[in-house]
């Protein structure tokens, strides 16, 4: 079968490659349980340290964490994180002992040493983290506890060992026994392409497949002419599991038939759990059958 098509090749690999071309959708304000220094001689020694691993700021008003038995707002006031920085609560005023940048002082829970339950809440009241631990996970007498890796399970005791570094912690910095986070791969497939959506029966729709390194995402997933310019959102918020497929019908988002070209398929997914943004790009060929 034969096939026309019209294509902006030097234009359609400036967008392909050029970073932030496309807007990204922002992630979910989210803060992790990053490392706790639990088995201290006294209260106000205890700390917990937190972390960012977005890109935007979050703003601590109105947070709250708990154990246990007691639950402590963090802020009543506007206090911004950071997108990747690390924050500290503690019982007193340590930032002159730890060297660490950004510290709040508020009335921690007192962690038990030999286990206890931290829980975290955003300012609407939903759990952002969690974290149930016991002493055999790790950390000791003036030893901290350590999260391995950003992105990995709060509740697997796997994930998180004694800290190594000399000082017996590593407040405001990576965590000695931080592991890299795992490069995730996205696949995003077009089949067919060209397609030619005349209406005759035959590869009149193409489907936009994809797999992803994540148990769950939130996935958008839109149309770009070669020119840059959106001509469809095909999947907004969509919840998705690592696999999953989009049908495309060569229709703008008025339901008009898009001229012959090529066109860029561009997929964002967000990790639910861990907040990450992974992102591709292919392209498809809408053509005219002769």
């Amino acid at each position: 079968m034969n096939h026309r098509f019209l294509g902006r090749a030097g234009v359609l690999w400036g967008l392909l490659t050029a970073p932030g071309v496309f807007a990204q959708t922002p992630t979910a304000d989210r803060l992790i349980i990053n490392e706790v220094f639990y088995n201290t001689d006294k209260k106000s020694q205890e700390w917990v340290e937190l972390y960012n691993p977005g890109l935007n700021p979050v703003d601590l008003a109105h947070w709250s964490i708990r154990d246990s038995r007691k639950k402590q707002e963090l802020s009543s006031s506007s206090y911004l994180v950071p997108g990747h920085s690390f924050i500290l609560l503690s019982n007193s005023s340590l930032a002159d002992s730890l060297q660490v940048r950004t510290l709040i002082v508020i009335g921690l829970p007192e962690w038990n040493n030999s286990g206890d339950e931290m829980v975290l809440y955003d300012a609407n009241g939903a759990m952002s983290d969690s974290l149930v631990y016991s002493a055999d996970w790790g950390g000791g007498r003036f030893i901290s506890l350590e999260r391995l890796a950003w992105d990995g399970n709060s509740c697997d005791p796997n994930n998180w060992a004694s800290c190594i570094d000399p000082a017996g912690h590593t407040a405001g910095r990576n965590n000695s026994v931080h592991a890299p986070e795992r490069r995730a791969v996205v696949t995003l497939s077009v089949s067919p392409s060209p397609f030619s959506p005349d209406q005759d029966g035959i590869e009149d729709q193409t489907e936009i497949g994809y797999t992803l390194p994540m148990a769950r995402a939130v996935v958008h997933i839109k149309i770009f002419d070669s020119a840059g310019r959106q001509v469809r959102y095909l999947r907004c918020n969509g919840s998705s599991g690592p696999q999953g497929a989009a049908v495309w019908d060569g229709a703008d988002e008025q339901g008009r038939r898009c001229p012959i070209g090529v066109y860029i398929v561009y997929l964002q997914a967000i990790d639910e759990s861990a907040g990450r943004v992974e992102q591709a790009k292919t392209v498809c060929v809408l053509a005219e059958r002769r």
